[in-house]
């Protein structure tokens, strides 16, 4: 049955991902309407600029929230709220110190080229002071965070994604009926208008929880001052968040690195490029993974981290009681559950439907003759489908080490992103620069970047399983850890209709070279509507596989999917299935 954390975490996922659903939805959408005023210089110089301010943020706030996740929930948590607080303010300072010496080095080498171009003075200042409004409601985020107030976090981030939308496409308007110089000033006033609607509203929301509470949003002098340093900042916290910075610098560069290779090895128009292709293919990561791996962590936080340190150590450490033993395997089981879900949803489409569904997107999004619809944008996002389930599968096996690791063991996961983010910017820079593949390149140097690092998540949670589930003397089944990767993967039917699938729409891409030449097929096989300029074969394939495929998942998988909805269902719907679920049990035993 599911456990009251795992519901918790379940409920805790929902709103999450409801909340990237609704602001990265508006900003597609936005993005859509802009992309009518701009050209790909000018989203490349945007790119850019918020590159930078991504740079400033993660950089000073990831390893904090991260570490804020190991706290306990429950009086622990609530007493630490100050400490939380004051810790957040070192994020304000430490920013600002960042955002001073990024941009010196990002302005300084660029000259008077990007200097004087249109609109980018104004552009820079405006996400400079986007950036620290949004390191000032970081004292405000994570006691959202802390107490789980995940509704505040959808209303502060609706908002504030509703208001850049709104900012961006009214300045671009409005200077397109000005007849204004176009430039990157739409962006950054979009940005900023985001930046303020964060501030405001995440102040609004913590504001009341400190009233009720009796804590803070300012910084104040801590009871225990024997485990604070200076009085203010709590010495276990701090500890924690220095463990998981050096992470964070190296998580920076793997994240950003796509920027990073792409402003020195192309021009700003092939930047813009890329990014309008990695902005449709990492739509799912953003809508779902991220919410998802927020969730998890906090998920496995509560159930292997103590009451009195935000850390597993002492877990880890000690005696394997059975109620320890039963948290353990909790924590895996929801791993495998995610795991399940993403093969299911995540790896059959994308290595199926998405490749054939991406060129079929663009057209129709952007229309026949847009200067953003060219070859080398679908060849992008076809290749990006493929890079999508490798970045899901390594983002919540990344959650589960970073929520049980010790800070030893942080140390060693830091050496092995150093040698990983080196051969990622050398594999890269071979792709680009020396075999001439371009931001193609780029995504496949990302594809073994993300193979790279499930590898070495893989072999850290089977030592960790080895450590704290211990096996059942006299019995011969298998280990936790392969237990845990078997209910990880779908059925071997699902996987083998899965695959002929794939077989199937690729032999579907050869047909239609073949017919290529026959006019008359080649004109029954369209259909004209508006604007929109669809090939019928392309759309026929398309939908025929997409039902078996859903049909081939709901037979082999009714069990699994009927299991993770459980903790959503009206409470007589349970009832109904419970002695199907028990008998299925008994199966399996």
């Amino acid at each position: 049955m599911t456990t009251k954390t795992e519901s918790r975490g379940a409920t805790g996922t929902i709103y999450l991902i409801t909340i990237q659903i609704v602001s990265r939805g508006l900003t597609f959408f936005g993005n859509q309407a802009l992309l009518r005023y701009v050209s790909p210089s000018h989203l490349g110089l945007a790119v850019q600029l918020e590159a930078l301010s991504i740079s400033v943020l993660y950089t000073a706030r990831e390893s904090l929230r991260v570490a804020l996740q190991r706290v306990s929930s429950g009086a622990a948590a609530t007493k630490s709220s100050q400490a939380a607080v004051n810790a957040a303010y070192l994020v304000v300072l430490l920013g600002m110190l960042l955002g001073t010496v990024l941009s010196s080095f990002y302005l300084y080498p660029a000259g008077s080229d990007l200097l004087d171009l249109p609109g980018f003075k104004p552009a820079f200042w405006l996400y400079g002071i986007a950036t620290v409004l949004e390191l000032l409601a970081e004292p405000c985020f994570v006691i959202i965070q802390q107490h789980a107030l995940f509704k505040d976090r959808a209303r502060a981030e609706t908002t504030a994604a509703i208001t850049r939308c709104i900012a961006a496409c009214s300045a671009a308007i409005y200077m397109s009926r000005q007849q204004m110089v176009m430039s990157v000033l739409p962006f950054a006033v979009g940005q900023f208008g985001y930046g303020l609607s964060l501030f405001v509203v995440y102040a609004w929301s913590a504001s009341r929880v400190a009233s009720s509470d009796h804590f803070s949003l300012l910084p104040k002098q801590l009871q225990d001052e024997s485990n604070a340093a200076l009085a203010l900042f709590s010495k276990p916290l701090l500890k924690m968040a220095r463990a998981f910075y050096i992470q964070s610098i190296f998580k920076w560069l793997l994240t950003q690195g796509d920027t990073l290779v792409l402003s020195y090895f192309a021009d700003l128009q092939s930047q813009g490029i890329f990014a309008l292709a990695s902005n449709y293919g990492g739509l799912a990561s953003r809508l779902l993974f991220q919410p998802v791996e927020e969730s998890s962590r906090n998920v496995f936080g509560r159930l292997l981290s103590t009451s009195n340190a935000p850390s597993t150590k002492t877990l880890r450490s000690a005696p394997k009681s059975p109620e320890l033993v039963q948290k353990c395997n909790q924590a895996l089981h929801y791993l495998s559950t995610i795991l399940h879900s993403y093969t299911l949803f995540i790896v059959i489409p994308c290595f199926t439907l998405l490749p054939q569904i991406f060129p079929i997107l663009i057209s129709t999004l952007l229309g026949s003759k847009s200067q953003w619809n060219s070859t080398q944008t679908a060849q992008l996002l076809s290749a990006y489908s493929y890079y999508i389930p490798f970045l899901a599968i390594n983002g919540i096996l990344d959650a589960f080490v970073t929520s049980v690791a010790t800070e030893a063991e942080l140390g060693w996961q830091s050496v092995m992103m150093i040698g990983v983010t080196g051969l990622y910017l050398s594999v890269a820079a071979l792709f680009m620069d020396a075999m001439k593949l371009g931001a193609v390149g780029l995504v496949y140097a990302n594809i073994i970047n993300m193979v790279l690092r499930i590898i070495f998540s893989l072999w850290f949670i089977q030592g960790w399983t080895q450590e704290n589930i211990p096996s059942t003397p006299g019995k011969t089944r298998p280990s936790a850890f392969r237990q845990s990767c078997g209910k990880s993967l779908p059925s071997y039917a699902c996987l083998f209709n899965s695959g002929l699938i794939a077989i199937g729409l690729q032999a579907q891409g050869y047909v239609k070279v073949a017919l290529a030449d026959n006019a008359t097929v080649a004109e029954l096989s369209r259909l004209k509507f508006g604007r929109l300029n669809l090939d019928l074969f392309d759309l026929s394939y398309l939908f025929s596989a997409a039902v078996v495929l859903i049909s081939t998942i709901l037979l082999t998988e009714s069990e699994f999917l009927i299991r993770t909805v459980e903790p959503l269902l009206p409470k007589r719907v349970k009832s109904r299935l419970e002695p199907y679920l028990k008998d299925q049990e008994k199966k399996e035993q």
